[in-house]
């Protein structure tokens, strides 16, 4: 019984977590962007390109890795608590590049309207990889494979 009990406290508790997380990310996504929100971009006519965000809110209008059709092998890390991505549009992993990542651990977040992997034809081989505890890609719309 006293298992069932524990079980039971652990089970709240992990839903008022989720939910509370939940609160944020959509204050965050559907709050108005700042008057000065950019584009994210990591790999615009180059390769091999890292950003790397490991704390505090980081907000822009819209997120690319691999924006043109050349551009491969770029990563954008989003890692560590406390650690939120917020793209108010869409983020594209490989816009147009091939094999371009994204990596959120180690219970980071990043949230969007609609993520994609691969948007254009000639991106290929795009990935997305959510690792560690409290790690979440959240999408108000869909996650489009492409």
């Amino acid at each position: 019984m006293h298992t069932l009990q524990s079980c039971s406290r652990f089970s709240r508790f992990s839903l008022l977590l989720s939910l509370l997380i939940l609160t944020l990310v959509l204050g965050a996504l559907l709050s108005p962007s700042p008057a000065s929100a950019q584009d994210l971009v990591v790999g615009s006519n180059s390769s091999g390109q890292t950003t790397n965000f490991t704390s505090g809110t980081n907000n822009y209008s819209y997120g690319y890795i691999g924006y043109n059709t050349g551009d491969s092998n770029n990563l954008l890390t989003v890692s560590n608590t406390a650690t939120l991505l917020v793209i108010t549009n869409t983020l594209s992993v490989g816009y147009s590049g091939s094999s371009n990542s994204l990596t959120i651990s180690n219970g980071a977040m990043a949230a969007d309207n609609i993520g994609y992997l691969g948007v254009n034809s000639t991106s290929s081989n795009n990935s997305a990889l959510v690792t560690g505890a409290g790690s979440l890609w959240s999408n108000i719309g869909a996650i489009t494979n492409g």
